[in-house]
């Protein structure tokens, strides 16, 4: 598909300009264009620090596409478990990877990467299964209740990280 243009005053010549979609020097200046195939502002077209992201290595475990993981003190990310505080949820994966590979830990927004969400449902961090989601909070006595976010679609869950109470 091509890209949307926008007109452009170009000493004193009207133009029909394309916007871009990703960032760098080269590009100062010019109106922003979503990605073709997420909807999205390209990561690239912010400063550093203004994405809510973080690369890291997995740790000693496999990460589906959507789970939650925590980040430990090695650095690494490991799946999130609501049977601990120490393995609360700090964000989650939208691709996931294999132990000693990198992966995206996005910190807020979006996570599209899950199905079969009730619109309107909010999500703890399951107590049983490492990096899922319930809509049951955890009721074993010792575990975290951790509400993650809430279903805006059956695909889309927008992370919204809460105070944690412990049964």
């Amino acid at each position: 598909m091509a890209a949307d243009k926008y007109i452009a005053l170009t000493s004193g010549v009207l133009t029909g300009t394309s916007a871009v979609q990703v960032g760098g020097a080269g590009n100062a200046g010019k109106i922003v264009a979503l990605a073709d195939t997420t909807g999205l502002i390209d990561a690239s077209m912010f400063p550093d620090g203004a994405t809510a992201t973080v690369i890291v290595n997995v740790g000693t475990t496999t990460i589906a596409n959507g789970d939650f993981v925590y980040l430990t003190a090695a650095g690494v990310a490991e799946l999130a478990k609501a049977d601990a505080v120490g393995t609360i949820a700090q964000g989650f994966c939208l691709v996931g990877g294999t132990s000693g590979n990198p992966v995206t830990v996005y910190l807020q927004g979006e996570n599209t990467a899950k199905s079969g969400l009730t619109i309107g449902a909010e999500y703890y961090l399951d107590a049983g299964t490492a990096g899922a989601i319930t809509a049951t909070p955890p009721a074993t006595p010792t575990n975290v209740v951790q509400p993650v976010g809430y279903a805006i679609s059956a695909t889309r869950l927008h992370m919204n990280r809460q105070r944690i109470s412990i049964v």
